[in-house]
């Protein structure tokens, strides 16, 4: 006879068949896309059913799926009985999997003794990793392989949290790095956030198994074992080591009633029905929607999409903007009578240098599909890259993407008094008056209601982009959570087990994405009566109608609602860029064959240590990350005559209370220690006065340092 152990986790559904001898008789392992009994349907298809004596269920979603009988153990015991028979000179067990990490600590004899898990925030998990490879484009299972190419030390990417994770990755691109080198500061920033998290400082010792679906990723288990300074190993088939002693802890219980598998109800075992919508349906009542139709209107072989807007012949003087945000870029050409001659949008994946190569290589397509040439009189760049591009490529000017978004605006509509802008990693929330800004909010510290969610979303639900909007139109749905990204998944995780239809949940996903950017960006700000929703996800229409039904407002999307960062600094260009210069920096179209290599240099000069990303194009080498402001060429540190430095000083002299003797004579009843941290800075001056009155000698502890960090990490208790 045989006996099993399911795993069913967060994100796939594990199983190990055991012989009486405790031999490894048959694994499966498979993603179960929120539907986890019809995945172990299949996972279990080939298994010798008839033979099962015992079946013991483990994972965060086994508990629930009582309907396939057995009886189910915490997720904890099972890699703890797992690893003991596989590793019994293990003393501590780190799991890190889809959905959550722990720590479990075993006495020297084996006996269980202590554990920690994770918080309700998911950063150290698998899904944090599956979230951040499909925002690099790189499938999920490969992102690890990526991350073991990049061979030098990875650069840093805070992964505490999804956001500041997105944000490093942004940088990082607009730095150069490649999709390898931020795949490795992926995994090695996971791996070390864990420790952190799980540790909180603490020492551990003895050695410690990794196991779980992120044990297979070596980046990762690097890292931890670099953070912890102990012995680690991994063993064979870390995956399914919760299924390995779940299938041990049936065998033990072999003989007990109610244990078996059985078979009826597995065949029976139907999803649920969802039932109780509470959202209404996603209709546009208010609002008018454009029918995005072009004078031409193709995708190349680049996967960029390209529009000819109207016809043009011969030599067509343009202003060209270019928008490189973190998922896409963009780029628009406006006529002389500031009528747009046409567009190009494409996947920035990455590599923004790759991205605006194919844009200019699009452009050329433009030309030769419309039968005209560009005479190209001004250049601007906006995006979380445009510095970095705009020097590359010898741009006019490069301007910040309010400003860009909100000259688009007003350029389309002069009366716009509320910008929506839901970028693919970014919100943001702009408010005018009489055509100029006037307050501009973004998203501070969640990323559920940007644009990259819906498309992870869309991904997991496997409806793809261009179909969302019109298989979320006009469904009811229930009602989820807007906190984060965290809550809003596992949320969709239990809408599709409990049997709600695909397009209702992915209709779900848009109410959270609309509640989420109204509680978190807008807050309690004010909603004009002129609204206009930009971004590449006001092409979704119901994510306009969700809007709508909320505010009931009417929201006016416009053709370019998704090039208006790239259309607002067509305006620019063509404002500000004299006529007599006519971009003579430019690099033109053809940068498109430029042959563009990018290294890394750590320069020596001075404690910035400054690490540069070295651009080098047609002969010329562009270092980026120079924080002290000298040229590549220069070799000695670019030291500033700023006179601003020695008010500085005046002031931090007068904060220690060093000005006119302040404080001598006063310390006849002590001392007071108070610490030197960035809180005491604001109101030391008043702690200072405070403790001086009472007849006791304020003393500021030492700078902080390394040692102290580690030693007051060692004793907080908070996160």
């Amino acid at each position: 006879m045989f006996y099993i152990g399911v795993d069913v986790g967060s994100l796939f559904v594990g199983a190990v068949l055991l012989d009486e001898e405790k031999h490894n008789v048959k694994t499966a392992y498979a993603r179960h896309n929120g539907e986890p009994v019809r995945t172990i349907r299949e996972v279990l298809a080939d298994f010798p059913l008839e033979k099962i004596a015992g079946l013991v269920r483990t994972g965060s979603g086994g508990a629930s799926l009582e309907k396939l009988g057995g009886s189910f153990v915490d997720p904890l015991v099972a890699g703890v009985e797992g690893v003991r028979e596989l590793l019994p000179t293990v003393r501590n067990i780190i799991q890190i999997g889809g959905g959550s990490f722990s720590l479990t600590r075993l006495a020297p004899d084996g006996s269980y003794q202590q554990s920690a898990v994770n918080s309700a925030c998911a950063s150290g998990t698998g899904a944090f990793l599956d979230q951040q490879s499909l925002r690099l484009q790189v499938p999920p299972a490969e992102l690890g392989e990526r991350a073991m190419r990049y061979d030098q030390r990875p650069p840093a990417v805070a992964t505490r949290c999804a956001v500041f994770a997105k944000s490093d990755m942004i940088h990082l691109q607009q730095e150069g790095f490649t999709v390898d080198a931020i795949a490795a500061g992926l995994c090695a920033g996971l791996g070390s956030s864990t420790v952190d998290g799980l540790l909180g400082g603490r020492d551990i010792v003895g050695k410690t198994a990794v196991i779980g679906g992120v044990a297979i990723n070596r980046v990762v288990v690097e890292a931890v074992r670099e953070k912890l300074g102990v012995e680690v190993v991994v063993p064979e088939n870390p995956h399914l080591i919760g299924a390995y002693g779940a299938a041990l802890v049936a065998l033990r219980r072999r003989g007990e009633a109610g244990a078996r598998l059985d078979l009826a109800k597995l065949d029976q075992a139907k999803p649920g029905t969802g039932s109780g919508a509470l959202r209404p349906p996603l209709e546009l009542h208010l609002s008018s929607y454009p029918d995005f139709q072009w004078y031409q209107h193709w995708v190349n072989a680049d996967a960029s999409e390209i529009a000819i807007v109207k016809p043009c012949q011969g030599t067509v003087n343009v202003t060209f903007g270019i928008d490189i945000g973190s998922t896409s870029t963009k780029a628009a050409f406006l006529d002389p009578e500031r009528q747009v001659v046409g567009w190009i949008y494409r996947k920035t994946a990455g590599n923004p240098i790759q991205a605006v190569q194919l844009l200019f290589k699009a452009a050329r397509e433009m030309e030769d599909k419309g039968g005209f040439k560009f005479a190209i009189r001004g250049v601007g760049t906006t995006g979380s890259g445009r510095k970095m591009i705009g020097a590359l490529i010898g741009a006019d000017l490069a301007t910040n993407e309010i400003t860009a978004h909100a000259t688009a605006a007003v350029f389309i509509d002069p009366t716009v008094d509320t910008i929506i802008e839901l970028g693919g990693q970014d919100a943001k929330f702009t408010q005018l008056q009489d055509g100029m800004v006037y307050n501009s909010v973004m998203n501070y510290v969640c990323a559920a209601g940007t644009g990259s969610f819906i498309e992870e979303q869309s991904l997991k639900l496997g409806i793809p982009l261009t179909e969302y909007a019109e298989r979320a139109m006009g469904k009811t749905c229930p009602l989820t959570s807007d906190r984060c990204t965290v809550y809003m998944e596992r949320d969709l995780d239990l809408l599709l087990a409990q049997g709600w239809d695909r397009d209702q949940v992915a209709a779900a996903v848009l109410h959270s994405v609309r509640d989420n950017y109204l509680t978190k960006v807008v807050g309690g700000l004010f909603i004009g009566d002129h609204v206009y929703f930009q971004g590449a996800t006001a092409r979704n229409r119901a994510l306009v109608a969700a809007f709508e039904s909320e505010l009931g407002k009417e929201i006016k999307v416009s053709p370019y609602c998704h090039l208006t960062g790239a259309l607002g600094m067509c305006i620019l260009a063509a404002d500000r860029v004299p006529e007599d210069r006519k971009s003579a920096s430019f690099k033109g179209l053809a940068f498109a064959d430029s042959r563009v290599e990018v290294d890394y240099e750590t320069c020596e000069l001075c404690h910035n240590r400054c690490h540069l990303s070295l651009i080098r194009s047609d002969g010329n080498t562009l270092a980026w990350g120079l924080k002290c402001g000298r040229d590549y060429g220069e070799k000695k540190v670019k030291v500033r005559d700023n006179p601003t430095f020695e008010w500085w000083k005046k002031r931090h002299n007068a904060w220690l209370g060093k000005v006119g003797g302040e404080g001598e004579g006063r310390a006849s009843r002590g001392r007071v220690g108070i610490l030197q941290s960035l809180g005491t800075y604001g109101y030391y001056p008043f702690w200072r006065r405070f403790i001086q009155e009472l007849g006791y000698l304020p003393v500021l502890s030492p700078r902080t340092t390394e040692k102290t960090i580690r030693q007051g990490t060692a004793i907080t208790s908070a996160e």
